[in-house]
């Protein structure tokens, strides 16, 4: 029984179905997301530092912790 509560958590939570919806609006809309992508003119400064962005909220979040 625990099994089954593990994997009805494990498939069936708030952060499965985000996963789910993720996915699937990438999958239909990949086309206009690269096109969006290609689109974009972003200064070489600004490039140099998005990288260092996700990186620095890493960093937060586990200093909250």
């Amino acid at each position: 029984m625990r099994f089954i509560y593990t994997l009805r958590v494990f498939f069936i939570s708030f952060e499965a179905l985000v996963l789910a919806g993720a996915c699937w609006i990438w999958l239909a809309f990949a086309t206009e997301f690269q096109r969006f992508a290609a689109s974009l003119v972003l200064d070489p400064e600004v490039l140099k530092y998005l990288g260092l962005a996700s990186l620095g909220i890493a960093v937060w979040i586990i200093n909250e912790c």
